[in-house]
C-alpha cells in the first residue's frame, strides 16, 4: 500500500488525483455489483423457499382431499352407526324388565318381532363399517395414518370392539363360561364373514348399506348374520324354566352388550363428543357397573363376576392399544 502511494506520489498532482478517482469509481463499482448480486441472491433463495412452502401447502391440501376421498365417507358413516348401536344398547340395557321379552327369536329370522330386527341391523351396520373403515385406512399410506391419531384410534377401536364380541378373554377366570360354542360369543370366522358381507353388500350398492338390503339378507342363509342372531338372542330368558345354563349364557351376552356400550360412549365422547350427549347423572364406568351387576344377577353364585369383566375390560384396552378411552375402571377392578 505504501509502495503504491510512493508511486502515485511520483505523477503529477493532476494525474495522480484522476487516478484515485478512477481507483476509488471502480472499487465503488464493484462494491455495489456485489450488493446487488447479492440481493439477487438472497430474492431468489426467499423466492425458492416461499415457492416451496407453496408447494408443501398445496401438497398438504392434495393429501387431505386425498384422505378424505378414501376415508372421510367411510369414517363419517362408522361413527353414525357407532352413535345408532350406542343408543339401541342403552335402550335395551336401562328397560330389560321388557326389552328383553322383545328379543324372542321367531321360529324364523322372518318372523322375527322389529326391535331384535334393527338391534341386529346397528349391530351388523357397526361391525360392517368397522371392516370397511380399516380397509381404507390399511388403503392409505403409512406417512399418511401416522399423522392422523383420529384413525389410529379409529383403527384400534374396532379390534377392541371386534375383540369384545368374540374374545372368550373378556370371562376370564369365570369358571361356568361355556367356551365350547358360539351362544355366548361370535366366532371370528363368523366375524369376518360379517364383515365380507357388509363390504360385499357396500360395493353393490354405491357405497351404503341400504336397509332393504339388510332385510333381504337378513331372511336368507347368509351365515354370519345367523351366528350373530343365535348370540344376541341368547338374551332372552324363559322365565318359567329358570334354566341356570340358559341364564348364564344369558348373563354373559348381556355382559358384552354392556362393555360394548362402556366403550362405545367413550370413544364417541373421545373423538365426536358432537355426536353424542352422555347422560348427566352417571359417568361412563357408572354405567358399566349398573349393567354388569344387572347381568349378575343372573349367575347369582357368582358374586365377582362384575369385577372380573372390567379387570378384563381393562387388559383388553391395553392388549389392543387403547389406553387412550377414557374408562377410568375402577383400581380394586384391575
Amino acid at each position: 500500500m505504501e509502495q503504491a502511494i510512493r508511486v502515485l506520489g511520483s505523477f503529477p498532482g493532476g494525474l495522480a488525483t484522476g487516478i484515485i478517482l478512477a481507483l476509488l469509481g471502480f472499487a465503488g463499482k464493484y462494491f455495489l455489483d456485489y450488493k446487488l448480486n447479492k440481493r439477487r441472491v438472497e430474492l431468489e433463495e426467499r423466492k425458492l423457499s416461499l415457492d416451496e412452502e407453496v408447494t408443501k401447502h398445496k401438497l398438504r391440501i392434495e393429501d387431505r382431499s386425498d384422505v378424505y376421498s378414501v376415508i372421510g365417507a367411510t369414517q363419517a358413516n362408522f361413527v353414525r352407526s357407532a352413535s345408532e348401536l350406542y343408543e339401541r344398547l342403552g335402550n335395551f340395557l336401562d328397560n330389560r324388565n321388557y326389552t328383553s321379552d322383545w328379543m324372542r327369536p321367531g321360529s324364523q329370522p322372518e318372523q322375527d318381532g322389529y326391535y331384535l330386527k334393527e338391534y341386529m341391523r346397528r349391530l351388523f351396520n357397526f361391525i360392517a363399517w368397522g371392516r370397511i373403515a380399516q380397509d381404507a385406512i390399511n388403503s392409505l399410506p403409512v406417512e399418511v395414518t401416522k399423522e392422523r391419531p383420529d384413525l389410529q384410534r379409529l383403527y384400534t377401536f374396532v379390534n377392541l370392539a371386534n375383540a369384545i364380541l368374540t374374545y372368550t378373554w373378556l370371562f376370564k377366570d369365570f369358571d361356568e363360561y361355556p367356551d365350547s360354542s358360539e351362544g355366548p360369543h361370535l366366532f371370528t370366522g363368523s366375524l369376518g364373514q360379517l364383515g365380507e358381507l357388509g363390504v360385499r353388500i357396500c360395493r353393490d350398492n354405491d357405497q351404503a348399506l341400504p336397509r332393504d338390503e339388510f332385510d333381504r339378507v337378513y331372511q336368507s342363509s347368509e351365515n354370519g348374520l345367523q351366528s350373530l342372531r343365535e348370540v344376541l338372542t341368547k338374551v332372552y330368558v324363559e322365565i318359567e324354566t329358570n334354566n341356570a345354563h340358559f341364564n348364564i349364557i344369558a348373563a354373559v351376552v348381556v355382559a358384552r352388550l354392556a362393555v360394548l356400550r362402556a366403550v362405545l360412549a367413550a370413544y364417541l365422547s373421545e373423538d365426536h363428543d358432537w355426536a353424542l350427549a352422555l347422560p348427566g347423572n352417571r359417568s361412563i364406568v357408572e354405567e358399566l357397573n349398573a349393567n354388569l351387576s344387572d347381568a349378575e344377577s343372573l349367575v347369582s353364585e357368582e358374586r365377582h363376576f362384575s369385577s372380573l369383566v372390567q379387570h378384563n375390560l381393562y387388559e383388553l384396552v391395553e392388549r389392543y392399544r387403547c389406553e387412550w378411552l377414557p374408562l377410568k375402571i375402577a383400581p380394586e377392578s384391575r
